[in-house]
């Protein structure tokens, strides 16, 4: 079980000290609020989900899992130290000088984000071989037959290979 890790203690502390920060910021309105959004999702998915299907973490080593819970740790102190870099890089002051950035229209960031979730969708349909449905809406993502998108060596089978062939 994921409790019997230290790591996950570690990550668990940090995002909790981080989570606090990041509403206090919010509170003084000298932050984004996407930190928060970014906190609530590694919260949801890394220290929820062992809870909900904890029958799905039996078969992984703890080795691997300590180390899982070690990424999450790095992750975290990461996006704490380079979000204020991003924050001052997104939110820049207008530049006269030769090297000025376009400033880009919400219609053609829109446009763009649109053409790449497009093309992200028709990659997911491909590889489930023109099962729309199922790579819209992934229902036994795990356990399902949608999950054999996911078996390829190339893709996603090294890390069933790596857990000993066990299904996931």
């Amino acid at each position: 079980m994921v409790t019997n890790e230290l790591t996950f203690y570690l990550a668990a502390a940090a995002l909790f000290v981080l989570t606090v920060e990041s509403c206090i910021k919010l509170l003084n309105r000298d932050s984004f609020s996407v930190t928060l959004a970014v906190y609530l999702t590694v919260f949801a998915w890394y220290f929820v989900d062992p809870f909900l299907n904890p029958e799905q973490y039996d078969y992984i080593p703890a080795s691997l899992i300590s180390q899982s819970y070690g990424q999450v740790l790095i992750f975290l102190v990461a996006f704490r130290f380079f979000i204020p870099i991003a924050a001052r890089w997104i939110v820049r002051r207008r530049s006269t000088g030769v090297f000025a950035m376009q400033n880009f229209a919400p219609e053609q960031i829109l446009v763009a984000t649109g053409a790449m979730w497009l093309l992200l969708l028709l990659i997911g349909i491909a590889r489930m071989n023109g099962d729309v449905v199922g790579a819209l809406f992934p229902v036994d993502s795990r356990a399902g037959a949608t999950m054999g998108a996911w078996s390829n060596r190339n893709f996603g089978g090294r890390i069933r290979d790596r857990l000993g062939g066990v299904p996931l």
